[in-house]
């Protein structure tokens, strides 16, 4: 490939905007997350958050932008004309393929703009979207049966920003307080996840796969397979790649181990590679496997207790 093609791709990946929206204190995990995301200079990541964030290490393609749940509800509440009151970070999630309308002033330069969770790591994905010409499509899912929470992109323009207002019940989620998995495939994703269409089956809500699946709405979609959630060995980090293997992927999502008393979460260091199992982050020294990873489990088992006290006290008192 060419100088010229190179800087094209550039150019072209440059566009894209990641957006996560996060309410809280942020994960043990989040270094590991922004470390991987900085080796994809042609993708800006905006991070929308009342989460303090000066300890972390600043990459040029990562911007923290200071929002309160409060500002974020009266920001959608201003856009779509209807009252938002989300009440706690998981509900959030319904509103992810609303957030290329609800935040269009931040991302105005932009031609692509995606959603993204951060319980995970990616790999070389400027490659990815370069080599696969996703530019051709309005909505790129990472998943190849619906439209994935954990990242989507969507073209930057206004009748997609405003897709979702194609659901018949786009007004209940947004008045619900409920997770109603609009940003997914509703109550008919184990169908899916079995093969079926999502069609054959009644819904509680028409969800963004009903609508970007339906032929009358004329969205142009790719259900990519570009996102790993199961591990069968190893996954190494190295340098901005992730390979599983000899095989290059180009996103890890480790939703499915992260709750485990044994997933282990190493104290930071910008590691220029490490490796994945079902138990977590580990590095290739011994002390890794041994009692960095004891220390883990009990700082895991520490949080699950205060966690649980926490919530006592709340039922209690309320």
């Amino acid at each position: 490939m060419s100088d010229t093609i190179n800087k094209r791709a550039m150019d072209v990946t440059k566009r894209l905007a990641v957006i996560i929206v996060y309410f809280g204190r942020f994960p043990k995990y989040m270094p590991y997350f922004l470390q991987s995301a900085s080796y994809n200079p042609g993708v800006d990541f905006w991070i929308f958050t009342d989460a303090f964030y000066g300890d972390y290490k600043q990459y040029d393609n990562i911007k923290f932008i200071d929002m309160s749940l409060l500002a974020f509800n009266k920001l959608a509440s201003e856009k779509t004309q209807f009252t938002v009151a989300v009440k706690n970070s998981y509900k959030l999630c319904d509103f992810k393929p609303m957030y290329g309308f609800i935040l269009a002033d931040y991302i105005r330069s932009y031609s692509h703009w995606a959603h993204c969770d951060v319980d995970m790591v990616f790999g070389n994905i400027d490659r990815y979207l370069t080599e696969n010409s996703l530019y051709n499509y309005d909505v790129v899912s990472s998943h190849g049966r619906y439209i994935s929470g954990a990242f989507t992109m969507y073209k930057n323009v206004e009748d997609i920003n405003k897709a979702f207002m194609l659901s018949k019940d786009y007004k209940k989620v947004l008045a619900d307080e409920k997770y109603l998995s609009f940003d997914e495939a509703s109550t008919v994703i184990r169908k899916l996840w079995d093969g079926h269409d999502i069609f054959e089956f009644e819904s509680e809500i028409e969800s963004m796969s009903h609508v970007v699946k339906k032929p009358g709405n004329n969205i142009n979609a790719c259900f990519g397979e570009f996102i790993e959630e199961r591990i069968k060995d190893k996954i190494y980090w190295r340098e901005g790649r992730l390979l599983d293997g000899g095989k290059e992927i180009y996103i890890f999502h480790y939703l499915i181990y992260k709750g485990k008393i044994s997933f282990n979460i190493p104290p930071f260091k910008s590691y220029a590679q490490y490796s994945f199992n079902s138990n977590g982050f580990f590095t290739d020294k011994l002390g890794s496997y041994t009692y960095i990873w004891l220390n883990s489990i009990y700082s895991n088992l520490s949080d699950k207790v205060k966690s649980k006290v926490k919530r006592k006290i709340k039922i209690l008192t309320a």
